[in-house]
Parts: structure tokens; sequence; C-alpha cells
């Protein structure tokens, strides 16, 4: 799915969707401010603004990457994007057994760097990865949903989109108010 042209200018379409973005901004405002419980491990939350597309799961790889290389174990984190696999309970990829089409591309593409755990549940997720030995948790795309305290924050911007028009969903393609993403950030 691509994002609406109209989703880059501030014009007559996205004016006309507002207060259905005005709504969307209420709601993902008090999702952001809302308390969630803690990990027993440290948790890195990567997130972007915008809907789709800002490079979260790049970042999230890279990031893994640089935690084993200082002699961490880290675990990611994810719901499984386009997962068709059902339940709720939180399981590690098995490359050799899972596919694309079962649990998603973007657990497929974490799991080639680092214990990779789908589920709903963020903080039984966190659990389980625990069990397994990691010694820091990162969710990718965790930032918006708030089922687990973030020790750092990270979003990612796509430098070429940005904001695009500044209004939330549907009107623009912000997934929540800017002013309160860049709030809850700590490095962008």
């Amino acid at each position: 799915m691509r994002a609406p042209a109209f989703w880059r200018e501030d014009g007559a379409t996205a004016r006309l969707l507002s207060p259905l973005g005005a709504l969307y901004d209420a709601i993902a405002r008090k999702r952001l401010a809302r308390e969630a419980p803690r990990a027993n491990l440290p948790t890195i939350v990567i997130g972007g603004l915008t809907a789709g597309g800002d490079g979260k799961t790049p970042l999230a790889i890279a990031l893994a990457r640089r935690l084993k290389a200082a002699g961490e174990r880290p675990a990611l984190l994810t719901r499984g994007y386009r997962r068709r696999r059902g339940g709720t309970s939180s399981f590690v990829v098995d490359l050799t057994r899972h596919g694309a089409d079962e649990i998603g591309d973007e657990a497929l593409l974490l799991a080639r760097v680092a214990p990779t755990i789908v589920g709903a549940d963020r903080l039984a997720s966190a659990d389980l990865a625990q069990r397994l030995g990691a010694t820091v948790v990162i969710l990718d795309d965790g930032f918006h949903s708030r089922r687990v305290a973030p020790d750092l924050t990270l979003i990612v911007i796509d430098s070429d989109y940005g904001a695009g028009n500044s209004r939330c969903i549907p009107a623009g393609p912000l997934r929540a108010p800017l002013d309160a993403q860049l709030a809850a950030a700590d490095i962008l």
C-alpha cells in the first residue's frame, strides 16, 4: 500500500479529513501518555513518526548488530506485521520452520541477526527473551503501543518524507501528533 499523495501537502483532501485526523490525534496522544509496565531487561523502543516506511526495521537490525559487537545478547521483539499465525502466545522465530506468510517478512529479517520473538503481548515477549538469556530487548515498532515502558526511545524519520503534511491519519501520515511524539522520544 502506498501513502496517498495528499499526505505530502495540506490541500483540500487533508483539510476535509482533518476532523477524523483530530479524533485520531486525541486517541494517539492518550496512548503515548499512558503508563506502561517495565520489563526486567533494558528496553530500547524504535518508532517512526508516520505510518510505515520510516526505516524502523533496518535500525533495529543495525542496533542489534552493534549491541552484539559490544558483548550484549539482544533479543528483538515484534508483533509480526502481516503475520497469519494466530494465537496470543509469544514464540521464538525459527528460520527453518517459519515463513513470511506465517509470521511476516520483518520477523524473518530480524531473526537473521538475533533471537526474535513474535507476540502481541510485549511484556510476555520480554520475559521470554530474558529466559532465553537476552541482556537487552529491542522493540521494533513498539513506540505507539506503549505496552512496555522504554528505557530508551529512538524515532526514525524518513529524510525525504519527514512529517508529511503534519496531520494525523487519515488526514496525514502521522501516527500521533508531532509534538507528543517528539516529547516522548529520546533520540531522533
